[in-house]
């Protein structure tokens, strides 16, 4: 999980202009928005073959994307909406098209701090232990 978030967190750094941090665990009283929370939601061992050489685990991931209102140095105003919906595009575009994962699920989710936008994601895929990739399924 530790190198797909690093590789999550260098794309969205390329690709997007605002500075987005990115965790395992978001804290909730965090001051830096916006925020991408990538996690483990569930992990199965799955299926394996009669000779063991290829063993795959069904993986669920969980994105939930925190933003705020920003204003830039330049006088614009980013709304909270506009920056969660950004990243809900490019997180999409980089687990699905780029990793394999399929999205299973994506919606906007209730947060006690009413001034904090959240969107909820979750992805699932197959892992295949034996040659360390993605399967979409």
């Amino acid at each position: 999980e530790t190198p797909l978030r690093g590789a999550l967190k260098e794309f969205l750094d390329s690709n997007y202009d605002l500075k987005v941090k990115v965790t395992g665990y978001a804290k909730h009283s965090s001051s830096y928005f916006p925020v991408v929370e990538f996690k483990t939601f569930d992990s199965v061992s799955g299926e394996e073959t009669l000779n063991r050489y290829e063993q795959y685990d069904d993986m669920i991931y969980e994105v939930n994307i925190y933003a705020k209102t920003i204003e830039k140095e330049d006088g614009e105003v980013r709304t909270e909406v506009e920056i969660a919906n950004d990243l809900k595009i490019l997180v999409n575009n980089f687990l699905d098209n780029k990793v394999g994962m399929k999205r299973t699920m994506c919606q906007v989710s209730p947060n006690l701090d009413l001034d904090i936008y959240r969107i909820t994601m979750r992805f699932s895929c197959s892992y295949n232990r034996r040659r360390n990739n993605f399967i979409r399924r």
